[in-house]
């Protein structure tokens, strides 16, 4: 393109310095002639100035797109990268996700076994409460039966009249008239009248006193009911009171057991990075909770800033820090294990840090894990060695099978 702008700007000022002849063939040019030429060459150039633009423009645009492809090339390699540690993580967050479903099914029991003993409780206030009406009722069925004896007595005290009246009677009958004997007959046959309601009132008291009888022996069963009741429901208060101390006591023991969880994990963190990273643009690894729980990985930087893993991080970086984070996360979930395996550990780290990491391996490592169990294909890796060696290896153009070869064995032999 720019050739050829260079070839029609050239032939466009030897027109405008050409004489009365062609500056190429040298053949007589007529005025016109060399108007039309020149205005052709001047718009050849104004279109390839403007193609010119226009292809600048689209060579700006293809960079763009290249730089694009290749941020999504590395971004690529990156996810590839952590989905190799996905499976791990999935399994230990299953593992935490089944031991909280079955703390949450036993929560849901404890809170199921607590509404029946509500129930049960409210039951008993309420036969207690019935009971208790009851007692008041026997009460003043009691005060009936008293002024029901206090009547007998007075009957008894009537009839005693009676006969005194009845003696009298028969003294006044020899010695007055008969007006007075039958005035005092009168008075006799209404005693007799009032004698025989007394009687009636007395044999529906005697009735209403058996069954108050029969109502205080049932309120006596009721009681003892009632008291059972109350027992059971001091009981099942103490055992709902025992129930929140426990539930308490767990919230506090996860809490205790997650910080001292956290506390382990960037204790050995902290003493692997310092060993791991060859660099000094970091200093330390860190496992922080947040206010709803969550954990997150952080790295403090040469200002003591704590910054996210995920944002900061380069390739060679998470490398390091997810080699250090499954060392820690082993050697506290699994104390007692005593192994470890690591599968391809020096992805995206250059030759420095292989180097370093090679050296933690040879000599940091086993004073922390008594067993490492490392698959590599990074040869340089062969200084991390301690114990025994392998290569594994094929003829894949003849489809041979897999030869291993002892390489070294541990130094104690």
């Amino acid at each position: 393109m720019e050739a050829r702008e260079g070839e029609v700007g050239r032939g466009l000022r030897e027109l405008l310095s050409a004489g009365p002849s062609c500056p190429v063939c040298e053949a007589p040019l007529e005025r016109e002639r060399k108007e039309a030429l020149v205005e052709k060459r001047r718009r050849e150039l104004e279109e390839l100035a403007a193609r010119k633009v226009e292809l600048q423009t689209e060579l700006g645009r293809l960079r763009e797109e290249v730089k694009r492809l290749s941020e999504l090339d590395r971004e690529v390699r990156r996810i590839e990268g952590e989905l190799k540690e996905l499976p791990e993580l999935r399994k230990e967050l299953e593992r935490l996700e089944g031991e909280r479903r079955e703390k949450e099914r036993e929560l849901e029991t404890c809170e199921e076994e607590l509404e029946v003993l509500k129930e049960k409780h409210r039951k008993a206030e309420e036969k207690r409460e019935e009971s208790w009406r009851n007692c008041q009722e026997a009460k003043n069925r009691l005060e009936m039966a008293k002024s029901f004896f206090e009547l007998e007595r007075q009957l008894r005290e009537r009839q005693v009249q009676r006969l005194h009246f009845q003696r009298e009677l028969w003294e006044l009958e020899r010695r007055y008239k008969e007006e007075e004997v039958r005035r005092m007959r009168e008075e006799k046959e209404a005693l007799s009248s009032q004698l025989e309601g007394v009687r009636g009132e007395l044999r529906g008291l005697e009735r209403i006193l058996k069954e108050e009888g029969e109502r205080m022996e049932l309120l006596k069963e009721n009681l003892l009911e009632l008291q059972k009741l109350e027992l059971e429901a001091l009981k099942l208060k103490e055992a709902s009171e025992a129930l929140g101390l426990i539930q308490t006591a767990l919230s506090r023991t996860q809490a205790l057991m997650r910080s001292l969880f956290v506390e382990q994990v960037n204790q050995l963190m902290e003493d692997l990075w310092q060993e791991v990273y060859p660099y000094g643009d970091y200093t330390s690894l860190r496992l922080s909770v947040d206010e709803e729980g969550n954990y997150e990985f952080e790295l403090r930087d040469r200002r003591g800033n704590w910054l996210p893993l995920e944002g900061v991080a380069s390739g060679g970086e998470r490398t390091d820090a997810c080699f250090v984070i499954r060392v820690a996360l082993a050697r506290v979930l699994a104390p007692g294990l005593g192994w470890i395996v690591l599968d391809e550990p020096t992805h995206n780290l250059d030759a420095e840090a292989i180097q370093e990491l090679a050296r933690v391996l040879r000599e940091r490592l086993p004073s922390l894990v008594r067993q490492v169990l490392l698959i590599t294909h990074e040869e340089r890796l062969e200084a991390a060695v301690s114990g025994y060696l392998y290569r594994f290896y094929r003829d894949k153009d003849r489809e041979g099978p897999t030869m291993v070869e002892q390489i070294s064995l541990p130094e104690m032999f």
